[in-house]
């Protein structure tokens, strides 16, 4: 009998703590790490959303930062953090979904716990204000016309803008040439220099370019407040709605009602009219995915999307999908050297080449290599844009019994013809 009331009155104080506990949340800052520099859209936007956490929540949102292998060595640590409801992390589409089937870069996409997504940046076809491109059609007849010959900047290479041209080239009937650059600014910089015909970019260059530049079509489902003039791509036959998707998740060690609490809290900053009106005068486009059964819809559609087209650009491949199932690949036949721990591969005349082969080493945090034979060489260029193949002055070659070390080691890669091993020695202070 006596336990039985003991029994009773603790169950009857954790359902009246519930509540209470509810209630107090959050009794602290939360801590909002962006896994990119500070500057671009995901920062933008967090700092978007920070005074109207302030306001509705009474705490501080504090934004850190913690960049490298474009998101990857963010999203790695996430489940190492305190999963109490006061840690969030940024994250990004098409990002978490391309990224893991790369390679091994420290998550999957099954470790990433996304509790909401609250906006994209739309992709839109962006030309010169002066260009004699003045319409959709405009460009489809200028590249069935002369295939390949039409040159698009992009964002990146796997990112939305690529993953973009993909799609609408092969809906379209045409084929284009996709030059990556390093970010939108540059992207944006090749158009308004005439470097390329177009840009594959965002809504948000619209915004910021004004009259310098002209919007084409925009990929959403309904035109953009900010841009009532322009189509989007489904009015003109072709059903694209797609962008950087941006969201925010938590780590696997967080309680599900605090999950569902913080997805809460959320959408209703994304509910506020000023908050709205902020976004979609930055070029913005609000989108509501909350925590559970429809996140689950969305990213799997998302995710069957992407890899289709990232394997039509040639950023997945057989290689790719071997090692995001684990599969190691094993050393190559001619020598190899241990780069800050990590694996890195030159062959006995120069640099490993095979067509459209991952390197099976890594450097840079995880981020992959590439070869190219067009270049006969290992083309160095990480995906986080980084000139350099191999780091460090305490690497260690072996070669037909010979050892490289420090400067025998520069002097042989100084001697490979390629464009990119003289990237490469260019930073010597990294032998």
């Amino acid at each position: 009998m006596r336990h039985a009331f003991i029994a009773a009155a603790v169950a009857a104080f954790a359902f009246a703590a519930t509540p209470a506990m509810a209630e107090d949340f959050p009794s602290k800052s939360v801590d909002y790490v962006i896994p990119f520099g500070p500057g671009g859209e995901s920062d933008i936007t967090a700092r978007f959303q920070q005074p109207f956490f302030k306001e509705k929540f009474g705490q501080d949102l504090v934004i850190s930062y913690k960049p490298g292998g474009g998101g990857a060595v963010g999203w790695a640590q996430l489940n190492a953090m305190t999963g109490d409801g006061h840690s969030l992390m940024g994250i990004n589409l098409p990002h978490i979904i391309v990224k893991p089937r790369q390679g091994d870069v420290g998550f999957t996409t099954d470790d990433i716990t996304a509790i909401y997504m609250f906006h994209y940046t739309p992709d839109a076809i962006v030309v010169n204000a002066d260009s004699d491109f003045q319409t959709l059609q405009d460009v489809i007849d200028f590249a069935k016309a002369n295939p390949r010959k039409l040159t698009f900047s992009g964002s990146g290479k796997g990112t939305a803008n690529h993953l973009a041209q993909v799609i609408f080239d092969e809906k379209a009937g045409i084929e284009t040439t996709y030059v990556a650059f390093k970010g939108t600014g540059a992207s944006v910089t090749a158009l308004l220099g005439n470097q390329v015909s177009a840009a594959w970019g965002y809504t948000t260059v619209g915004a910021a370019q004004g009259d310098k530049v002209r919007l084409l079509a925009v990929a959403m489902e309904e035109r953009h407040p900010a841009f009532p003039e322009v189509p989007t791509f489904k009015e003109l036959g072709f059903d694209i709605v797609s962008g950087a998707y941006r969201g925010i998740a938590v780590p696997s060690s967080t309680p599900e009602d605090v999950r569902q609490q913080l997805s809460n809290m959320i959408a209703e900053i994304n509910a506020d009219p000023a908050f709205q009106t902020q976004m979609i005068d930055g070029g913005f486009a609000l989108t509501d995915v909350a925590y559970g059964a429809e996140m689950d819809e969305f990213l799997a559609a998302r995710a069957e999307e992407y890899i289709a087209a990232a394997k039509t650009a040639g950023v997945l491949d057989s290689a790719l999908s071997a090692r995001s199932r684990g599969r190691a690949f094993p050393p190559p036949p001619f020598f190899f050297g241990i780069c800050r721990g990590v694996h890195a591969g030159v062959s006995g005349g120069g640099l490993l080449a095979a067509q459209h082969r991952l390197c099976p080493f890594r450097c840079c945090g995880g981020n992959d290599h590439r070869v190219d034979p067009r270049l006969d060489g290992h083309d160095g260029r990480c995906r986080s844009g980084a000139h350099h193949l191999f780091h460090g002055a305490r690497f260690r070659a072996h070669s037909h019994g010979r050892d490289l070390y420090g400067r025998d080691l520069w002097r042989r890669l100084r001697g490979h013809p390629s464009q990119y091993a003289r990237h490469a020695v260019g930073d010597r202070h990294h032998l």
